[in-house]
């Protein structure tokens, strides 16, 4: 098990279906070195082109082109240019690359690629930024994998603060399945996550969305695994369907700084029940978004765009972080 930082991954999102497919023709046919993704603004793939794997020596990275349009073909060849130039400005650049691709904002981090082996199979992990005293292990939820554009706007963003990044997928979402593994599984693999990361970082924060959150808690409540904090982006204490919360007894038990977000529209992480718990924990501290729901999506009669809301968590999970944790 280890960092493999020996692969290049493009990763481009695009408005139009039809320019997505065009650039995937053409940067197929002129770029036999770089494994290209191409992302709309859902996060369903569209494309992958196959064989697209560079040589050893050519680290990986991730470019992401994001904006209101894209038309082929001129912005294709714009979009060229700015991935041959990234080749060499990621390398000298501290690990990124900012360019204009006409009306769009083109973005290039760094980021490498790892094998996550547990008890029974490997699964895959990204690292983005760069390692340093403590580093966040991103946990995704239920529904989706690490590569969800909720998650990757996290993963930046937190990197963006200067925090060194990994997150990484369950064994049923890597296997291309909807239903969670049971808890015993899904506790493997986040232990062989967090222990892969524990060897690049001195101090380890658990995060996660929902229920990678949750996982997250019982490694350390009922695990005994030492995190240097833990934060939920929505923790799910009552389930879908149900009406009784499930038992908290494990976050009572854990000693580290707990950061709980919860929005007020958020039927399974519900603000008044989270106070309780936080209330209940050694060290606790509740963050509560405004009209948010189990995702922090709000309605447009609350004034800012779920960009902005998402924007804000992650600044005060930064802050919070260098406050709570880097002093714990």
């Amino acid at each position: 098990m280890g960092f493999s930082r020996d692969a290049r991954i493009v990763e481009c999102r695009i408005g139009s279906e039809k320019t997505r497919r065009h650039v995937i023709e053409q940067l197929s046919s002129s770029h036999q070195g770089i494994r290209i993704r191409i992302f709309g603004r859902d996060p369903t793939l569209v494309g992958e082109p196959a064989g697209h794997l560079i040589p050893s020596e050519i680290p990986r990275s991730e470019f992401a082109v994001g904006g209101p349009r894209c038309r082929a073909p001129s912005e294709t060849e714009r979009l060229r240019s700015a991935i041959e130039q990234s080749a060499e400005d990621i390398c000298s650049n501290d690990g990124k690359f900012f360019g204009g691709i006409g009306n769009l904002d083109a973005h290039v981090d760094k980021t490498s690629a790892m094998d996550i082996t547990y008890d029974g199979g490997t699964v895959t992990g990204t690292t983005s930024g760069t390692p340093g005293s403590v580093g966040v292990l991103l946990a995704h939820g239920a529904g989706v994998g690490q590569d969800h554009p909720w998650m990757v706007t996290v993963r930046e963003g937190l990197v963006d603060a200067g925090l060194f990044v990994m997150s990484f997928n369950y064994r049923y979402t890597e296997a291309g399945r909807k239903a969670p593994d049971r808890m015993p599984m899904l506790l493997a693999v986040h232990r062989a996550a967090a222990d892969a990361l524990a060897g690049e970082c001195d101090s380890v924060v658990l995060a996660g969305k929902s229920m990678g959150g949750r996982v997250g808690s019982h490694l350390v409540g009922d695990g005994g695994w030492p995190a240097a904090g833990l934060v939920y982006f929505g923790y799910p204490l009552v389930p879908m369907g149900k009406g009784e919360p499930r038992p908290v007894g494990h976050l009572e038990a854990i000693e580290a700084p707990q950061l709980f977000f919860a929005g007020t529209r958020d039927r399974l992480s519900p603000p008044t029940l989270i106070a309780e718990i936080v209330r209940s924990v050694p060290d606790g501290t509740l963050e509560i978004v405004d009209d948010g729901d189990h995702s922090f999506k709000v309605p447009k009669r609350a004034g800012k765009s779920n960009e902005e809301v998402l924007a804000g968590i992650v600044t005060r999970t930064a802050d919070w972080i260098s406050r709570s944790v880097l002093l714990y």
